[in-house]
């Protein structure tokens, strides 16, 4: 009598997992966020989440999960590639992007399915001779592959009433920037993350940085020929850096 019990308990406890296992693959295939995921069909018991995707532990990603609670690739060594959703190697100049800063450049990369032109960090106070390192990404939701470019320019420099600067000279503010200039091609939903490396120099010749707001404009083209990429592709986007 008791072995006849034991059974049932065990077959209905059987039975009982197997529905729960049925269950967990369905939620983990059905569009949305519930039962354990951290984000849509991933984490949790789903499968590890990609790149830019919410997360509470480094199991819930397949690379790690920052301390924003987003995955990011877990690689620390660097060369030369163009990405897709997940992110992998990069090779650049001067100071590197965090990898939790890549994570989160992608996270707005994907949403953003109109102006798929993100900047990191639009403004910034620094100090005469101090460094920073802002992130830019850009993706291609057009239909085909082309070739992306990133120009940016010197806007303008103001006091804190907002009266222009006097003495400032344009090229010399430029030559801040490590870069004025970032070109890469993309097929059709890749995205590429770019370092922009700044340094606060003089605006002019032998005249220090002058207390104030120094403004940048950043602006997207693509086209299929190296030689004309001209259209305008997103928004144009302001950086702006307070020289304390």
């Amino acid at each position: 009598m008791n072995k006849t019990i034991l059974s049932a308990i065990l077959l209905i406890s059987l039975l009982m997992t197997g529905c729960a296992v049925e269950d967990t693959k369905e939620s983990c295939s059905n569009d949305e966020k519930d039962n354990d995921e951290t984000d849509v069909d991933c984490g949790g018991s789903c499968e590890p989440c990609e790149n830019g995707k919410a997360c509470e532990t480094d199991d819930d990603c397949v690379g790690k999960c920052s301390t924003n609670d987003v995955c990011y690739s877990a690689g620390t060594t660097t060369t030369t590639t163009t990405t897709t959703k997940t992110p992998t190697k990069r090779t650049q100049t001067g100071a590197e992007l965090s990898e939790e800063t890549i994570a989160l450049i992608e996270s707005k990369l994907k949403p953003n399915l109109i102006d798929a032109f993100v900047i990191y960090e639009h403004f910034k106070t620094m100090t005469a001779g101090e460094s920073h390192t802002f992130g830019i990404g850009v993706e291609n939701v057009m239909p085909t592959e082309l070739i992306f470019k990133v120009e940016i320019t010197f806007e303008k420099a103001i006091d804190s009433y907002s009266n222009s600067l006097t003495g400032v000279n344009g090229t010399y503010v430029l030559d801040w920037l490590e870069k004025t200039e970032f070109i890469s091609r993309l097929p059709k939903g890749e995205h590429k993350v770019w370092p922009l490396n700044v340094k606060i120099k003089d605006v002019a010749r032998g005249v220090k940085a002058k207390p104030g707001t120094y403004s940048f404009i950043l602006r997207t083209y693509s086209g299929d020929d190296p030689t004309l990429v001209d259209d305008k592709y997103g928004s144009k986007k302001t950086l702006a850096i307070r020289v304390k």
